[in-house]
């Protein structure tokens, strides 16, 4: 089989898909190792590591995809390389394709074999998402009793969000629930969380304090709502609501809630990436004048 190897373009990726020692392993075993210009000089492996391995260096990722049967990677494939992979071809790299329909879409269409290194089981374990568990931490997707989806972090070097409630940084979570009781006393036994009944519409709200510091809020799905399954919805503090929906429009998004007041809170907006994802931004003591 003839592998390549390109180098990676995502920002600040410097990983490289394959170490000369795999790649030894690999041509000893009589397949073909490309590997693109400088792919491994970013992880400390320069082009002479690879050709003593091996390997063969190819100049440009055009003719590196053009020859290769299996493509290995690192992380996802970026737009400038989607038309490079064609039919017949296998991609093993990380995808993580919930989060973008657009790749998705693209790989449908190039008829790549696509293998995802986080979907590979191996009994009960992932043995290649656990190398990075060790380093960056654990976690786990969790869907709660009333449908909605969350995450759970065991942090390692990377602890998550170092700024939190500033301008353009994370700020607050939000649970709409069928059922507010029940996901109280779910979410209570589970992280220890209390309570706070707060006024801040017309739909009553419950605050989510973690030893007494809010970090969170909670409020029952209403017929008003529409068919809107329970979910969490995370919210970006920004300096003007307004001009943040102005901005988010003219890049392609659509407003679910346009900007509106929430008494002593601020000013906040539902928005739609073009991707699809819904967030909503808020103004933290702001209101329209």
């Amino acid at each position: 089989m003839i592998i390549g190897v390109p180098k990676e373009i995502k920002e600040q990726e410097n990983r490289v898909g394959l170490l000369p020692y795999t790649a030894q392993l690999l041509t000893r075993r009589g397949h073909t190792v490309l590997v693109q210009r400088d792919a491994g000089l970013g992880s400390g492996y320069p082009n002479e590591d690879y050709l003593q391995a091996g390997a063969k260096i190819v100049e440009k990722a055009e003719n590196l995809f053009g020859q290769a049967e299996m493509i290995v990677k690192v992380k996802e494939p970026l737009k400038a390389e989607w038309g490079l992979l064609r039919k017949g071809q296998i991609l093993f790299t990380y995808l993580h394709l919930a989060a973008s329909k657009e790749l998705t879409e693209a790989l449908v269409r190039s008829g790549v074999t696509g293998v995802a290194y986080e979907t590979i089981q191996v009994g009960n374990k992932l043995p290649l998402l656990e190398p990075m568990s060790e380093i960056a931490g654990r976690m786990s997707v969790v869907q709660d009793p009333q449908g909605a989806i969350f995450a759970v972090w065991q942090a390692g070097e990377h602890k998550g969000a170092s700024v939190t409630g500033v301008p353009n940084s994370f700020c607050w979570g939000e649970l709409s629930t069928s059922d507010t009781t029940a996901a109280l006393g779910f979410y209570s036994s589970l992280f220890g969380w209390t309570t706070k009944p707060t006024d801040i519409g017309e739909n009553p709200y419950t605050e989510l304090l973690n030893n007494g510091v809010p970090i969170g809020g909670m409020m029952q799905l209403t017929e008003q709502m529409g068919d809107v399954p329970p979910h969490w919805l995370i919210y970006f503090a920004v300096a003007n609501c307004d001009a943040t929906v102005e901005k988010a429009t003219a890049l392609g998004s659509s407003i679910k809630v346009p900007p509106q007041d929430i008494p002593t809170v601020g000013r906040f907006a539902v928005v739609q990436d073009p991707q699809g994802a819904v967030f909503a931004v808020i103004a933290i003591g702001a209101t329209q004048a």
